[in-house]
């Protein structure tokens, strides 16, 4: 299962700025818990700045 989610990830690096923003917008809408919607909040607060998705 990590495989998938490493390579869906590795996926959706390869989009464009505005389809990223509304593929975590959707996914966050989805997400259940706490932890995982505040790190889709960093995401997208870090693809509206114009800043690598993964810090170096």
């Amino acid at each position: 299962m990590n495989e998938l989610k490493e390579k869906t990830f590795a996926s959706i690096l390869e989009l464009d700025t505005k389809s990223k923003i509304e593929i975590f917008r959707i996914l966050k809408r989805h997400a259940s818990d706490e932890e995982t919607i505040e790190w889709y909040d960093q995401v997208l607060t870090r693809l509206k700045n114009n800043q690598d998705l993964v810090p170096a």
